[in-house]
């Protein structure tokens, strides 16, 4: 299996490859995360919504904001990066900011159509 992450940016040049490989290459899978279809040949797509996230005027501490998915992943993204201290009730309005302005980043990526 061969994984590609994050394609939205280079959608044309993902799909090529893909393409190549599962032509070229005997029991290859190849898996891509895109914010938008490849269009490539044989694609298969499963769209996933965003992850729960806080409402825009979340004022309240960690516990609460962990009980949002959307907060729990920027947490383990957050510590695989290198962030080594606990999240506090001081960060979470920043934290929750953080997760709304993803969700309203990502609802944008959905809604425009792909440049020609």
């Amino acid at each position: 299996m061969i994984v590609f992450d994050c394609c939205e940016h280079v959608v044309d040049q993902v799909a090529s490859v893909s393409e190549t490989l599962l032509q070229h290459a005997a029991g290859v899978c190849v898996l891509a995360t895109s914010r938008e279809p490849l269009r490539a040949l044989g694609e298969h797509v499963f769209p996933l919504p965003p992850l729960p996230s806080p409402p825009e005027d979340f004022n309240d501490g960690i516990a609460s904001l962990l009980a949002y998915p959307a907060a729990r992943l920027f947490g383990i993204r957050a510590a695989s990066a290198g962030y080594r201290a606990d999240l506090t009730d001081d960060d979470a309005p920043f934290v929750a900011e953080i997760c709304t302005a993803i969700r309203r980043h990502t609802a944008c990526y959905r809604t425009r159509p792909k440049p020609r």
